[in-house]
This record gives structure tokens, C-alpha cells and sequence, in this order.
């Protein structure tokens, strides 16, 4: 671990060097797995269909119960 003492050092102009500096060194070193883009520049339409398909959001459906506003009696 590099900064295994985080927090208890002081965060002085050398330091926050060293945290930026590490910061894009690991962002240079990360490979993401990505295909080449040129395969993937074109998709039919048939094929976002089905990918925004499989992206739904799935939500919790209540059973039983009504939503209302409540009534304020005078």
C-alpha cells in the first residue's frame, strides 16, 4: 500500500504531488477491455433494440394497495 498512513500525515505541497502523480500514473497503467472501435461503430437497429431491452429497470410492484392523497377533514 502506498499510503497506508493517510490519514494521520500532513497533506503539505510534496504530498499532494505525489497523490496527483500516482493518481495518473494508475489511470495511464489501467487497461480497459474494449474491442477495437472500428467493430463496433456500427450496430442495426434490431441489435440497440435488443441491448435497451436487456437494460430495463426492474422495479417492485406493490399488490393490494391504493395511493391517494390523504383527506384533511375541517
Amino acid at each position: 500500500m502506498l499510503y497506508n498512513n493517510f490519514g494521520k500525515e500532513i497533506l503539505d505541497e510534496q504530498a499532494a504531488r505525489k497523490i496527483v502523480e500516482s493518481a495518473i500514473l494508475y489511470t495511464i497503467n489501467f487497461d480497459l477491455l474494449t474491442p477495437p472501435y472500428d467493430s463496433l461503430k456500427e450496430i442495426s437497429l434490431e441489435e440497440m433494440k435488443s441491448i435497451v431491452d436487456s437494460y430495463t429497470l426492474k422495479t417492485g410492484k406493490r399488490l393490494g394497495f391504493r395511493f391517494q392523497a390523504d383527506k384533511v377533514e375541517e
